[in-house]
């Protein structure tokens, strides 16, 4: 009965790393996620306040 709770353990040491390492992966693919996500925000706020301004200078002239 010892080495069947024995192997058990060890047997679900491994599973419970792996779930962990995937968690990790999860998090860390999330954070380079919203990392490539923020400069295509950045890039269309940026078109877009040149656009406003082409708009008030056409206006001004």
């Amino acid at each position: 009965y010892r080495g069947i709770v024995r192997t058990r353990r060890i047997l679900a040491m491994p599973t419970h790393n792996v779930k962990a390492c995937f968690l990790n992966l999860k998090s860390f693919a999330e954070i380079i996620c919203i990392l490539s996500f923020i400069p295509t925000q950045l890039a269309f706020f940026h078109t877009f306040a040149t656009r406003i301004e082409g708009i008030s200078i056409a206006n001004v002239q």
